[in-house]
């Protein structure tokens, strides 16, 4: 759907009204959404409004925590591995100058 830039300032908010309700519904939430308790209730208080499962804002910020935890796991794995492979090339280095 293409619209003039000129045509959505003359027509004001009614443009901008109908793309709302063209793309409503096929945007993702922004994650950030998930990450707090207050914005966890205003997700679900919208979809009760939509009735939609609720529930599923809470599986989401529940998958979310999981995520971020294993991803913070995984740097810390990283970071020792980082650690011992210097220390690896460091020993090698050690040998071959002996």
């Amino acid at each position: 759907m293409m619209i003039c830039t000129r045509t959505c300032r003359h027509a004001g908010w009614t443009i901008a009204n109908r793309l709302s309700q063209a793309f409503s519904g096929k945007y993702p939430l922004n994650i950030n959404l998930f990450r707090s308790e207050e914005q966890v209730q205003l997700v679900r208080q919208s979809l009760k409004k939509r009735f939609r499962d609720a529930e599923l804002a809470d599986g989401i910020s529940t998958l979310d925590k999981k995520v971020r935890s294993l991803q913070y796991n995984l740097e810390q794995h990283r970071k020792e591995l980082n650690r011992l492979s210097k220390g690896i090339g460091k020993a090698v280095r050690e040998e071959k100058s002996d």
